[in-house]
């Protein structure tokens, strides 16, 4: 390969969190291991920096020093989802990408030969930036002839770095300071105290000797840095991928001029794919508008299909809600494969009281009209307050309910999805509580401020209705969490 380009997401969790809980932005934010006082902190943004938050710290140490601090917990799942969707961003770019294994948000891309496509190189990157922006992210981009050289440009700089030969590469390595790297803090301390700042300065220390006294972190870092350790780029293996490339005339916005000008595109692909033995299972298009904007779109049918009717309604669905801010210059269609699964061509079916494939397909309509997100499921979280014990998960498939034996039935408690002020007083018949729910001097309520105390009560109202409800005393208010069915 000639050509590498790394994309770096600096602090993928913490731009994730602040993707999700864009009301955040404002305040200092800090990604902790787990939510609990002796939680460490692994990412902060630039205002908990500010007030004296460092990584590594524990969480109460964190809200002592900042008491407005909002805290997250990213698991492991939703971060592996995640870096699945960049991954297929970047794969509307170049068939070839890795992501890294050890630091989250570091992607390799192979770059050779873009040019015919893309024109400068530069271009290519921008046309990331700009893609991964649309979905909520800042990234960097280097583009050059190494691993190691691309992945540390793309730490320590911003926007897009495009390098002409090695040397030149080479020389704007040595040049880095180690902190750009994701170093452990004892070892930059002790480096620095040597007076070993720059990536340079580390590269000339023996290898030997390195690996005796700072242990091997440091040689494996050394050997990458020097090019004693080098790999291969190591894509993942893909789905089968057909493209095809449609130029217009003059800029088209019309979303039925569009539906019919993929529609005729899509006939032949699927056809080509039934052909093999395999049917689709995902149409991406990616639309560059005259504004010099990209669009990327993609509509899964429920299970992979060869049905051209099916399909169709599933783009034509997406195309009607999109809204265009300008006309389309240039569609680029792909169709994703998968082999064609025993029981898909059968002409004899068992027909069930309660189809799931049927479920499936509305489903996936759904998908198409609103959205990826538009289909979700409540999973449970190891939270301390009730809105915080589940989050909201999308689901490809539905699936036969299976319910537990419970010798004891309870009634159903519907969650609110934020705490409702009770502004009216009611008549209550009846009451049951308290039942106190105590953060402790580490929990701090994004509401207030303070530290959360809650008093909680079912309460049966003259109106035959159970509500779920509690005192917040540190705002000296009742709220309505949900009511009882």
């Amino acid at each position: 390969m000639d050509r590498w380009a790394c994309v770096s997401i600096p602090a993928l969790p913490l731009q994730f969190t602040l993707v999700q809980r864009p009301d955040w932005k404002a305040y200092p934010v800090a990604i902790i291991s787990r939510d609990a006082p002796n939680g460490e902190v692994l990412w902060i943004n630039k205002r908990a920096a500010r007030s004296g938050v460092r990584k590594g710290l524990r969480y109460a140490v964190a809200l002592e020093l900042e008491p407005s601090l909002r805290a997250n917990v990213v698991s492991g799942t939703a971060l592996s989802r995640q870096v699945k969707r960049i991954e297929e961003v970047l794969h509307t770019f170049t068939p070839e990408v890795e992501c890294s294994e050890e630091i989250p948000g570091v992607f390799w891309l192979n770059a050779t030969g873009l040019t015919s496509v893309y024109g400068a190189i530069a271009k290519w990157g921008k046309q990331i930036v700009a893609a991964l922006k649309e979905s909520g992210y800042q990234a960097t981009v280097a583009v050059g002839f190494t691993r190691f050289g691309t992945y540390a440009i793309a730490t320590a700089r911003k926007g897009v770095t495009v390098f002409r030969n090695r040397a030149e590469e080479l020389q704007a390595v040595q040049e880095i300071e180690l902190r750009s790297l994701s170093l452990p803090s004892d070892l930059l301390e002790t480096l620095s105290m040597l007076g070993v700042e720059t990536i340079g300065g580390f590269i000339a220390l023996p290898a030997d000797g390195l690996r005796k006294r700072f242990g091997d972190t440091a040689y494996s870092l050394h050997r990458w840095a020097s090019g004693d350790m080098w790999d291969p780029l190591q894509p993942k293996r893909r789905e089968p991928v057909s493209y095809h490339r449609v130029e217009f005339e003059r800029p088209e916005n019309d979303a039925s001029r569009l539906y019919a000008t993929i529609s005729s595109v899509l006939q032949p692909l699927i056809q080509e794919a039934s052909a093999r033995g395999e049917a689709v299972r995902e149409v991406r298009w990616v639309m560059l508008l005259d504004i010099g904007e990209r669009r990327s779109e993609s509509v899964k049918p429920a299970t992979p299909s060869v049905n051209e009717r099916q399909i169709g309604d599933l783009v034509r669905l997406r195309l009607e809600s999109l809204k265009l801010d300008a006309g389309v210059d240039e569609l680029l269609i792909s169709v994703l494969t998968a082999p064609t699964q025993a029981g898909q061509t059968s002409l004899l079916t068992v027909r069930q009281k309660r189809d799931l494939a049927a479920a499936n397909r509305a489903l996936a309509r759904l998908r198409a009209e609103f959205g990826e997100d538009a289909v979700v499921r409540a999973c449970l979280e190891d939270r301390q307050l009730p809105e915080a014990r589940y989050r909201w998960e999308p689901i490809d498939k539905a699936r036969f309910p299976k319910p537990l034996y419970a010798s004891d039935l309870s009634l159903v408690r519907r969650v609110y999805t934020k705490p409702q002020p009770i502004r009216q007083a009611s008549v209550v018949t009846k009451i049951a509580g308290p039942y106190v729910i105590s953060g402790g001097w580490w929990y701090v309520s994004p509401e207030s401020g303070e530290g959360v105390h809650r008093e909680y009560y079912f309460v049966l109202t003259a109106y035959g209705a159970i509500l779920w409800v509690y005192y917040d005393r540190a705002n000296q208010q009742w709220y309505a969490q949900g009511e009882v069915a």
